[in-house]
Order: C-alpha cells, then structure tokens, then sequence
C-alpha cells in the first residue's frame, strides 16, 4: 500500500526517470538474465543502443565492422573486468573498466579498436 501512495504522489518526470533506471539495470544482464558472466559494451552513453556482450574470460583483437570505434559505455558483471585498447590487437593506449561506466569519457569514447574481459581473478 505504501509503494502505491509513493508512485501515485510521486510527478511524471520522476516516474519517467525511474522507468529510465530500471530499464538501464536490465541492460546490463540482456542474454539471458543475471546469468551472463562477462561485460557488454553499449554503442551509446548511458548503456543505450546496440549491445556487444563479451564472455567471461576472452578477448577480441579487432572490434567486428559496426563496433571498431563505436563503443561509450561499458558495464560488467561482479567479479570482471574490461580492458580495453586504441587500436587492433590490444595495441595503443590501455585502460580497464570495471563495474558499470556509463561514460567512457571524451578521451576514450568512440575509439575502442581491442578488448579483453577477464574474470575472477
């Protein structure tokens, strides 16, 4: 009864955002719920558009067409982490991520050529 008055009180740009968040934690386990163990990196900030989910414990040396360059946000399961690189096979600036980053940052953002996921370590 209490969740009801707090909804029903509660402005339409506050419900918005709050749909907003709740559909940006699900993003984070698309492949079959919370059982995904690695990272999925998201075409846009804020985990929006296109999602290339990455398996625990692999690595791709060069971003498939579409997603060379495209990736700025970026999300992994408890336990992993990402590493991602400038360039094709895992050359050039390095960085690693870890938990969820919903903004890579102006320097990194639409210039991820390598990744590697690597988990429990």
């Amino acid at each position: 009864m209490l969740k009801a008055q707090v909804l029903c009180s509660c402005s339409v740009a506050s419900l918005v955002f709050l749909l907003t968040c709740v559909g940006s934690a699900n993003a984070q386990y698309p492949y079959g719920g919370p059982r995904f163990y690695g990272c999925i990196a998201f075409e846009h900030a804020d985990f929006g558009g296109a999602q290339l989910p990455v398996q625990a414990n692999s690595s791709i040396g060069f971003l498939p067409g579409f997603w060379n360059d495209r990736i700025s946000s970026l999300t992994c399961a408890p336990g992993c982490e990402i590493t991602t690189f400038e360039h094709a096979n895992f050359r050039g600036r390095r960085q690693t991520w870890g938990g969820s980053v919903p903004f890579v940052g102006r320097e990194w953002n639409d210039r991820i050529s390598s990744i590697v996921v690597q988990c429990g370590r």
